[in-house]
């Protein structure tokens, strides 16, 4: 995929888990940005909105200084078949076809 592409994607994917609306820890109307459960680097679930949510820039910070507290908020918000599901995918070794 070109940067250009992925570029575009990212954006339109930001927008996407923003428009939520609030924070999704905090309740925090201001400065939201896209929180990923797992790297954006895994591009099998990138733009998968389940590997999101919607956080102030402080619960974004904390979920980047508190990982293991991160992992429990993420497995209790998307309970735990989603939560497995996800990581499944993450770790899904073949060929992605974009």
């Amino acid at each position: 995929m070109k940067k250009f592409e992925r570029n575009r994607r990212d954006r339109e994917f930001s927008l996407l888990i923003r428009s939520r609306g609030k924070c999704e820890r905090c309740g925090n109307t201001q400065t939201l940005q896209t929180a990923h459960v797992f790297s954006r680097r895994f591009l099998r679930i990138r733009w998968n909105p389940d590997n999101a949510f919607c956080f102030c820039c402080r619960c974004h910070w904390w979920a980047h200084d508190n990982p293991p507290f991160f992992t429990e908020f993420a497995k209790t918000r998307l309970g735990p078949k989603r939560y497995q599901d996800l990581l499944d995918e993450r770790n899904n070794l073949s060929k992605l076809e974009v």
